[in-house]
């Protein structure tokens, strides 16, 4: 849906600077589009003050999800990936608690996974995969990934519930995940924001990597690593004949 929106845009300008009009009213107009879409709309019009000056990815910056699922749970994973880099031991964890904002716990909501769909926005499974594997990409997302009983024993552990001191904030929707050991030892690590965006951005190595897991499905490692050096440097192209035929796969 996001994608096809973007797509439409650029249409959208592409049409109008070659020259193709529209009604100018087709948005105010009786039956236009407000009328169709915004019957119950409330009479204060100010959201619209800033349509046409204001840009969301001028405003926002662009943000790349390091991890193919809900990208509500990755300050979540992030928190996860940070506590298994300090050392963690996975045979003696007793319990695992997330604190997340409100927004996410309406829409992470999956407890054990059924299907790829659901593994995507289960934080149980999800934890899981970060504390367990180190990384979470598209293998935590087969069948079999998610019919694996050593990760879902785990995922029973992870209880999660809202952080009453976690407060969303332009940057990101922070969230803390604490460890409890059979001795009776915790450990605990906060992200307030995700990897991916303007305050953690990823590493040019962190998207050869992410870019490689998507494009070996299609393609063997040289042909990605060629088609990543041109998008690299696609600024200093002057034949797209080689992109072209690397993208045919």
């Amino acid at each position: 849906h996001v994608g096809h929106a973007a797509r439409n845009a650029v249409v959208a300008a592409k049409l109008a600077a070659a020259g193709f009009t529209a009604n100018e009213e087709a948005i105010e107009s009786e039956v236009g589009d407000y009328d169709a879409y915004f019957q119950v709309f409330p009479d204060d019009n100010s959201p619209l003050n800033d349509l046409g000056t204001s840009w969301e990815l001028v405003n926002s910056g662009l943000r790349i999800k390091p991890y193919p699922c809900g990208g509500l749970a990755h300050t979540s994973i992030d928190a996860a990936l940070a506590l298994r880099a300090d050392g963690l031991t996975i045979d003696d964890i007793e319990a695992i608690e997330v604190e997340v904002t409100e927004r996410v716990l309406e829409r992470i909501v999956f407890k054990v996974p059924q299907n790829e769909l659901q593994a995507k926005f289960s934080m149980p499974y999800l934890i899981s995969r970060a504390l367990v594997d180190g990384h979470v990409g598209l293998s935590a997302f087969t069948d079999e990934a998610i019919g694996d009983q050593s990760i879902l024993s785990i995922a029973e552990m992870v209880v999660m519930h809202l952080g009453v001191d976690l407060e969303s904030t332009k940057e990101g929707r922070p969230s803390r995940v604490t460890v409890r050991y059979r001795n009776g030892r915790t450990v605990s690590r906060r992200v307030d924001a995700p990897k991916g965006g303007e305050v953690f951005p990823m590493t040019i190595d962190e998207l050869h990597a992410k870019f490689n897991e998507c494009a070996s499905r299609t393609m063997n490692s040289t042909s990605a690593d060629s088609l990543a050096k041109i998008i690299g440097e696609l600024e200093n192209v002057r034949d797209l004949v080689a992109l072209t035929r690397l993208l045919r796969g």
